[in-house]
């Protein structure tokens, strides 16, 4: 699993930047799973992943999408 988090704990995001962040990650990511919570704190999980990490282009699209920065955790799903 791979998991962001939002470092600003004010912002929320609108149900059009959720499936956004939803499509790039699932576009860009070997992944079969993509859950946002929308309300703070942001949270984006990724399960079942086949890679070890989120690539800085692909974070830094998530983060323009959200409008803040994420924390990166990864642990084995």
């Amino acid at each position: 699993m791979i998991r962001l988090v939002a470092e600003d704990p004010a912002v929320r995001l609108d149900a059009d930047q959720v499936l956004r962040i939803q499509f790039w990650i699932l576009e860009t990511l070997p992944a079969l799973g993509c859950h946002v919570r929308p309300d703070p704190p942001i949270e984006v999980i990724i399960t079942k992943h086949f890679a070890d990490e989120v690539h800085p282009p692909l974070l830094e699209q998530v983060e323009a999408v959200a409008g803040c920065r994420f924390r990166v955790t990864a642990s084995a799903d």
